[in-house]
């Protein structure tokens, strides 16, 4: 065996190793138990994809939490892509008149190619093998991405975790093609006409980077700065202009895809669900779909909580609340917001490392320009500080915070991180090999980073699996409550709820109501509302005029209010 096919050998052995060790260490599965998610959603996208369908249901019985009800359909709102790649497992078994196919199996998979391409992509003559395999603690081993993995990992958690890999494998894949930038001929060979490595590299950022928000629509940001990176990069160097038209094409082909599927889903083309969705916490309906106290949080106190939840939280250990409690973090601001602290995300050393490669790309940025976009770290420094300011800037406001949304800023400050550590070993590597102090400094002070990090992971909740017959036993049961209902007409009460979920949630049974009521209706042209003050004092007519409706994304405008 040569020294090529041992490195390869090798480095298929260290992917397997982390592939089956993260998931068993976590507990996303166990050697005595199930490899099936107890979280039904994405299964269900798989079963309709098999029937050759987008939704889940057309009964409003077949909702669940967080499920979203649009034009007689049930859909989720939890991506597509995760589904499709489990349908590439799912299909062939089925065929055989056997599954349903294991989800973390599927998880596994991708976990294993996404830290083959990390390793096989860094070259051999950048860095010695070995720190190859350290720069894993900052990718695949990041603690932040532990954390996740090791929380109760629903399918909210797993389109994050299979969006955290996905964007580490576009980075990878930037750094691969801008090697080839500096190695290989630019345009096609002149006789075969034949697209080089280097034009099918692009081409295939281009459509890496397309994919992105079909895992979950704020890793969008990741593929539209690698786009747009990629593709001022390949002019600069005169790739041919027809390929880059091609990348062109393949990005903004598959975004307008995904808005046209957000607009046969959900109603309109920026429409991902989440005005739609179903839940029982009334304030939080009432927050997505009309207005929340949060919007006009100054910037300052505004990014002042961002920041402090993203690197400084130190609420661990904490029960679960309600979501809208005033301590669960300093510099938390005393506005109402929905809050959800479950797990660790970032502390002081990503801060500390994200901060400088920030800085420090963007300074070489500016002195050397167009040199600096042939530097892989220089321009994985702007891929990670641009989109981190994208999801800053839409974060900033947003009415709802959770530990899961932090880790979208995970793939930015990850590759920040891979980034700072993989340029200190670059650097004492040109130190006499005779004097391997400076090496070991660096290589102690990443473990010791690495370390720190990890002995800080906490979740609240862990991970649960189904067995088989579990899992069986569970879609057996959700498939007998997906039956149709006839829709009533009115209400007259808070407990005609037809047995459909979250029907009338939020009208109380002693008639008074919530931030927000939800009800299903038959065909609906007007809407009539009943009401009376909860107290003894009549409410003045001004107070009625705070009462809005909506018919699914439509706004009902008001046509009267007679008092009686």
């Amino acid at each position: 065996m040569n020294k090529l096919a041992k490195k390869k050998a090798l480095t298929s052995f260290v992917a397997l190793v982390i592939g089956l060790g993260l998931p068993l260490y976590t507990g996303l599965w166990k050697p005595v138990g199930g490899l099936y998610s107890e979280h039904l959603p994405l299964r269900w996208q798989v079963e309709s994809f098999l029937k050759g369908q987008l939704a889940l249901s057309t009964s409003p019985r077949g909702l669940g939490w967080d499920l979203a009800w649009h034009n007689g359909k049930v859909q989720q709102v939890f991506g597509l892509a995760v589904p499709v790649w489990q349908l590439l497992f799912e299909a062939p078994v089925r065929l055989l008149g056997l599954g349903p196919f294991p989800d973390r199996i599927c998880f596994i998979v991708a976990l294993v190619l996404v830290t083959y391409w990390i390793v096989n992509t860094q070259r051999s003559d950048q860095f010695d093998l070995g720190l190859v395999y350290l720069g894993l603690l900052c990718t695949v081993l990041f603690p932040p991405f532990i954390a996740l993995c090791s929380s109760r990992f629903l399918a909210y958690e797993e389109i994050v975790a299979y969006g955290y890999i996905g964007a580490l494998a576009l980075a990878f894949g930037i750094v691969r093609w801008i090697n080839a930038v500096a190695d290989q001929q630019i345009n096609r060979d002149a006789v075969t006409g034949q697209l080089t490595k280097l034009e099918w590299g692009y081409i295939g950022v281009c459509a890496g980077s397309g994919l992105m928000p079909f895992i979950r629509p704020t890793f969008g940001a990741y593929g539209l700065v690698a786009f747009g990176l990629t593709t001022i990069i390949a002019r600069l160097k005169r790739l041919n202009r027809w390929v880059i038209l091609g990348g062109i094409i393949i990005y903004v082909g598959l975004t307008g895809l995904l808005l046209w599927l957000n607009y046969y889903r959900f109603g309109a083309p920026l429409e991902f669900g989440h005005s739609l969705n179903l839940n029982s916490i009334a304030a939080m309906r009432y927050a997505s779909r009309f207005d929340h106290p949060y919007q006009d949080e100054p910037i300052g106190s505004a990014a002042r909580e961002l920041i402090s939840a993203l690197f400084f939280t130190k609420s661990f250990g904490i029960p679960a609340r309600s979501g809208y409690e005033p301590d669960l973090f300093p510099g938390q601001s005393p506005t109402l917001r929905w809050r959800e602290i479950y797990f660790t995300t970032f502390g002081v050393n990503e801060f500390l490392t994200t901060t400088v490669v920030w800085v420090g790309a963007t300074a070489w940025f500016i002195v050397h320009r167009r040199r600096a976009l042939t530097e892989p770290g220089v321009v994985l420094g702007l891929w990670s500080l641009l989109s981190g300011l994208m999801l800053f800037w839409f974060y900033l406001r947003f009415p709802f915070l959770s530990s899961r949304y932090l880790l979208d800023f995970g793939p930015g400050i990850a590759i920040g991180a891979w980034v700072f550590w993989t340029t200190a070993m670059r650097y004492v590597s040109r130190v006499n090999h005779l004097v391997p102090i400076p090496a070991l400094v660096v290589i102690g002070a990443l473990i010791f980073w690495w370390g720190s990090s990890a002995t800080r992971i906490w979740t609240r909740e862990s991970s649960n699996t189904l067995t088989l017959s579990e899992l069986r036993e569970r879609m057996a049961q959700e498939k007998k409550r997906s039956l149709d209902v006839e829709l009533p007409l009115e209400y007259t009460n808070a407990i005609q709820r037809a047995r459909i979920p979250f029907n009338l949630d939020g009208w109380l049974e002693d008639g008074t109501t919530l931030a927000s009521v939800a009800a299903f209706v038959k065909d609906p042209e007007c809407l009539v509302l009943d009401l009376t003050s909860a107290g003894d004092t009549p409410l003045p007519k001004e107070a009625y005029e705070d009462v809005r409706a909506k018919i699914g994304l439509e706004f009902l405008k008001r046509q009267s209010i007679t008092p009686t």
